[in-house]
């Protein structure tokens, strides 16, 4: 009698978690999200847009890398300026983004890892520390610093958008949450940014954005539900 007992509160146990399991699934996907949009500038681009969806989870199992796919939703460049959708994106509308996170790092030679600009030139620590410092930016790259690269689906995979975060927290290349605290973040468009082989004076910084949330940071709003 205790067998049966036991077994009948087993299949409940059983019973109840498949219940919440299927409730699980049925919440839109936009409900389980924590999005907040940012918005963004550069002296080429008219404003861009976008929503950031900071509980997608980490799908490198490694420390020291972070890949978030889809992370990125609704990049959207105003009408305006230089560049438009489909050049940044490689479409219009753009498609989802993945964001992939490290530390910036060099080489023997003291290019920077992974990072080509203008038509595909390798960039020093010295010359991406030039770019900055010509508009102002206070990222001292010698220092610590965590880069995002952010590529479109469909797109080349070389990054279209690359952000940096002066910061020594590794924490921050496995989790996107940190970034919610952030009121600004400076980055680049790297096709869009380049330093002259043969005069080191002539810089095109026009590829340099400075992006930024609402303070305090807002969420899209869950839905709500009705009964019939």
């Amino acid at each position: 009698m205790t067998y049966f007992l036991r077994l009948n509160n087993f299949n409940k146990v059983i019973a109840l978690g498949a219940v919440f399991t299927t409730l699980f699934c049925l919440i839109p996907e936009s409900s389980q999200a924590q999005r907040a949009r940012w918005t963004g500038n550069s002296i080429n681009t008219a404003t861009f847009t976008f929503d950031l969806d900071t509980s997608v989870k980490d799908r490198d199992r490694r420390d020291n890398k972070g890949y978030f796919p889809k992370a990125i939703q609704n990049f959207n460049i105003d009408p305006g300026g230089a560049f438009t959708n489909s050049q940044i994106c490689g479409k219009d509308p753009c498609p989802p983004a993945r964001v992939r996170v490290t530390k910036l790092k060099t080489d023997s030679n003291g290019n920077v890892v992974g990072i080509k600009i203008g038509d595909g030139k390798t960039i020093t620590l010295e010359e991406l520390q030039k770019l900055f410092t010509t508009v102002n930016s206070d990222i001292d790259f010698s220092q610590d610093v965590i880069r995002y690269d952010i590529s479109f689906f469909g797109t080349s995979s070389e990054p279209e958008m690359i952000w940096f975060v002066q910061s020594h927290d590794s924490n921050l290349i496995n989790n996107l949450t940190s970034l919610s605290e952030l009121n600004q973040i400076q980055g680049m468009f790297p096709r869009y940014v380049d330093i002259d082989d043969t005069d080191d004076t002539q810089v095109n910084t026009g590829g340099i954005f400075t992006i930024s949330q609402p303070s305090p940071a807002s969420t899209t709003p869950e839905p709500t539900s009705s009964p019939n």
